[in-house]
């Protein structure tokens, strides 16, 4: 299964990749695996809160790259399952 951060992308591009979440999710995207699933609100946290948990601040400042980073290493939502 691709990570949820390539679903947005690559199951446009190749679509016999799975775009299911693995909380059952029937399509996994940045905003669902960022904000909304169930899997990561331990780690949610590590994004901020307000808007420096929006996806265009996460990946529009360096602050913002710094929380993500460190959102997906904790989490694991970075890594295929």
């Amino acid at each position: 299964m691709q990570s949820p951060l390539q679903a947005n992308s690559i199951g446009r591009l190749v679509p016999d990749l799975p775009s299911e979440c693995q909380c059952g999710r029937p399509l996994q995207s940045r905003t669902h695996s960022l904000s909304e699933c169930p899997l990561y609100r331990t780690h949610r946290h590590l994004l901020g809160q307000g808007r420096q948990a929006q996806i265009r601040t996460l990946v529009g400042s360096r602050q913002g790259i710094t929380h993500l980073a460190s959102f997906l290493s904790k989490s694991g939502a970075y890594e295929k399952h």
